[in-house]
């Protein structure tokens, strides 16, 4: 009986203190501070804007080349013998002007040349003269002892002195030719400058016996130089090139520059040809600038220099230029609307240059483009603007 009872009463009081438990803790869950739940604001992204300026543009295409003469030509002596004569200008970077005596060979054999042609000429003449009149008293004795006799008989050729007489006509003839090749040979002994320019290079000196053929100098012409340029077949579009993109008239106009004596020059120059044919090894398309006078002013266009040339291209309305790295994806921009969200824009690049693309369709003037490039970017996405840089002209 006390068994029971102390069971009793051990449940009794583990009932108790599990019930009073329980009121505890729904009094502290009563009592407990109540948590607000907060609304995390997602980060606006910061970004660098450009503004874009459109104008009506010219189309620059850039391109480097070497300075070559127009004209250059081997001097060459087409008689020989001993130098007489050398001009102070016939030396290696000598300038002279045009039907400068540039060397003068002996004469003397050339002018006895002449005077035996003269006497064969003379001779030949003589003996002209003396058939001619035999041939005519051979026709005359034709007349006065056959015309009547045998009218209806002709005189022979020969009876006439007609082969000699062809004969000695010939033999004049080929003795003036003879003259005449004495005297172009006797002008020959001076060699001239056909044209205005400069030497350079020359083998020849006061006292040396030349030969007919043999290379005495190198000389150029200054009335003009030219500059290869090599260029993409694309690039073409854009340019005038007479015989090639235009039947005729004037090339594209052209900007040499270079850096000569320290000095950084300008010349003005126009596309004039495209080389024969395209590079078989590169690809590319060689075209001629020309630059007249380029020895005008001092310090000149030199021959061999190395030069930068922009070649004036197609005119462009309503044209941009902005950034290559602003091109997203091939053909999009990221344009910053009125409500600062990025709108994708498409846009037509007439032309990658470097590192501008210029833009002729799909841009306004005033367009907010998104320099700042972003990990992810949605179109309609709002941003704000950092570092807004008004009126970016790359022109």
């Amino acid at each position: 009986m006390n068994g029971r009872l102390r069971a009793f009463t051990q449940l009794v009081l583990a009932l108790v203190i599990l019930g009073g438990g329980v009121l505890a803790l729904v009094r502290l869950s009563a009592t407990k501070p109540r948590v607000k739940k907060a609304v995390t604001a997602v980060p606006v992204p910061a970004v660098s804007v450009v503004t874009v300026a459109t104008a009506t543009r010219t189309l620059v295409i850039e391109a480097q080349g070497t300075v070559q003469p127009e004209q250059q030509i081997q001097l060459i002596p087409q008689v020989g013998g001993k130098i007489l004569k050398v001009s102070p200008a016939l030396v290696n970077g000598g300038m002279f002007e045009v039907g400068t005596e540039l060397i003068r060979i002996d004469p003397a054999d050339y002018a006895l040349a002449i005077t035996l042609a003269q006497a064969v000429v003379k001779a030949a003449e003589s003996e002209l003269s003396v058939i001619r009149q035999e041939a005519t008293s051979a026709k005359d004795e034709w007349d006065k002892f056959f015309s009547r006799q045998a009218p209806e008989r002709a005189p022979t050729a020969l009876a006439m002195k007609q082969p000699q007489l062809a004969a000695a006509e010939a033999r004049l003839a080929g003795a003036r030719a003879d003259l005449e090749r004495a005297r172009l040979n006797l002008e020959r002994t001076v060699i001239r400058a056909p044209f205005a320019g400069r030497v350079s290079a020359e083998s020849v000196d006061i006292g040396q016996v030349v030969t007919p053929g043999q290379v005495l100098a190198t000389i150029f012409s200054t009335a003009a130089a030219e500059i290869m340029v090599p260029l993409e077949d694309r690039d073409l579009a854009w340019l005038e090139v007479p015989g090639l993109t235009k039947a005729d008239g004037p090339g594209s106009s052209a900007l040499v520059r270079a850096v000569v004596a320290g000095r950084n020059r300008e010349w003005r120059g126009r596309v004039v040809r495209a080389e024969g044919k395209i590079d078989e090894r590169t690809r590319l398309v060689p075209l001629v600038v020309r630059v007249d006078h380029p020895y005008a002013e001092a310090p000149p266009l030199l021959a061999g220099l190395f030069v930068k040339v922009a070649i004036q291209g197609t005119v462009l309305t309503d044209t941009a230029v902005i950034s290559r790295s602003l091109i997203r994806d091939g053909d999009l921009v990221w344009v910053l609307d009125q409500e600062q969200k990025i709108r994708f824009q498409p846009v037509t690049v007439a032309r990658f240059s470097g590192n501008d693309a210029w833009v002729s369709g799909g841009l306004n003037n005033g367009d907010r483009l998104v320099v700042t490039a972003l990990k992810t970017v949605t179109s309609g996405m709002r941003v704000r603007v950092l570092e807004p840089t008004a009126g970016e002209d790359r022109s």
